[in-house]
């Protein structure tokens, strides 16, 4: 008997009348930084060092739902530092997370 996959989780920011990045290219394989426009660059830059940091200082090894949590923190946190109002998709939580 097969399984059924779980559908995977919403990772668009709850609150809806925030912005969505844009892409500027498309992606050849994995998604990258460079495939959003310059704001968005920044904020991901921004999220995977502050995502880093945290893994570095907390705990190493978390399970998935701990490191979607923490990208998403980092994200928001990138959005404040950055005074930009942007919301985020799946493939950018997935660039922080990797």
């Amino acid at each position: 008997m097969r399984r059924h996959k779980r559908p995977r989780e919403d990772l668009t920011m709850p609150e809806g009348n925030l912005r969505l990045p844009r892409k500027i290219r498309n992606s050849k394989g994995r998604v990258a930084a460079h495939d959003y426009e310059e704001a968005a660059q920044q904020l991901i830059k921004y999220s995977i060092g502050n995502f880093c940091a945290r893994l570095a200082s907390e705990y190493a090894y978390p399970d998935r739902m701990t490191q979607v949590a923490w990208a998403k923190e980092a994200w928001k946190e990138a959005c404040k530092s950055h005074k930009i109002e942007m919301g985020f998709n799946s493939e950018i939580i997935q660039m922080v997370r990797d």
